[in-house]
């Protein structure tokens, strides 16, 4: 997730563990404690384009790295900060809690997160948020505020942070139910057609959890659809993209570049290869659609009618897209009812 909604949820964490003892200072801690585990950006800041994009989200994000880390941290902040007023324990507590939920919350987008590292190398992704989702984020920034003008109630302040972790929560919850029926449609409108796949990857679009889009990987190149939940009875548009006619030899530099193998393993089989000026580019098809996929490396250059394996480099637009651009963009494949 963004980083404000991570800052906002630890510091709804924070002020529920500890707000009736520190006050406001819990807000504060939480949201610095809730930001910890993106530290990891820094381990690959000189890093390649395929390390940064592949190297996030594991240690930092493993929950089974996290208690250690909350025992770990929790008497050096009590020894450090003993002004604060927060015992070892009750440290431990607070960050254990920020540090549990950055995860999960991560764990629900579709980017994949470690949660089992070291002792798993997988990815998992639920794909039930966006990442960048302002529905689940305003209850908690509305209870940051509602804390900060109840100083004094803490009766109030505490019932109006477990109020905010309660509809985010549910709004979650949400997400993850009509992700499985949005699944199910598409399986269903798939079969009909006779479509043989892999499987079906379904995450929601920018912002919402309403227009959901799905990925179906089949042996001459893939099926995208999109439906939207408040148009039931309208059903989902459905697109058949053909894999690139140089796939089998692009698939085959992977198995001599290491880089090229990493990007294609971390995307888990949903990728696709679009020709570009003189080379080939790989193309993440999970995060992005149409024109606007946010993660494209050049991986092949051509000499006359060869390919040639190039270091993946990320090629970025030159203007970044706007919000105006996604939504025509999602517009354009909005299901809709036949009349």
């Amino acid at each position: 997730m963004d980083s404000v909604t991570q800052a906002a949820l630890g510091a709804v964490v924070g002020e529920a563990v500890a707000g009736r003892r520190i006050g406001n200072r819990a807000l504060l801690l939480g949201a610095v404690a809730g930001t910890l585990p993106d530290l990891d950006v820094l381990a690959t800041l000189f890093a390649g384009d395929v390390e940064r994009f592949t190297g996030h989200r594991a240690l930092t994000h493993s929950l089974v790295v996290a208690p250690f880390a909350a025992w770990l941290l929790a008497p050096l902040c009590a020894r450090a900060l003993p002004r604060i007023g927060l015992a070892r324990r009750q440290w431990l507590h607070l960050l254990l809690g920020c540090l549990v939920t950055h995860i999960m919350v991560d764990l629900c987008t579709v980017y994949g997160t470690r949660i089992f590292y070291p002792l798993s190398d997988h990815p998992f992704a639920l794909s039930n948020l966006f990442i960048i989702d302002p529905f689940y984020t305003l209850p908690l920034l509305a209870a940051i505020i509602w804390v900060l003008a109840v100083r004094r109630a803490p009766g109030t302040r505490r019932r109006a942070t477990l109020a905010a972790l309660a509809l985010s929560t549910a709004y979650l919850v949400t997400g993850l139910a009509l992700k499985v029926h949005a699944g199910q449609v598409f399986a269903d409108a798939l079969a009909e057609r006779g479509v043989e796949h892999r499987g079906i990857k379904t995450m929601n679009t920018p912002f919402n959890i309403v227009l959901w889009r799905a990925l179906a990987v089949t042996d001459d190149g893939y099926w995208q659809g999109w439906y939207s939940v408040l148009a039931p009875e309208a059903p989902p548009v459905l697109e058949k993209m053909p894999a690139h006619p140089e796939r089998a030899a692009l698939d085959a530099l992977a198995a001599g570049h290491p880089e090229l193998a990493r990007l294609m393993d971390f995307s888990r089989g949903y990728y696709f290869y679009e020709d570009g000026d003189d080379g080939v580019d790989w193309i993440d098809l999970r995060m992005g659609a149409g024109s606007l996929y946010m993660f494209r490396f050049r991986v092949a250059e051509r000499d006359g009618g060869d390919l040639l394996p190039a270091s993946p480099v990320r090629r970025r637009p030159i203007r970044p897209p706007s919000i105006e651009s996604v939504w025509a963009e999602l517009y354009s494949r909005l299901p809709r009812a036949e009349h």
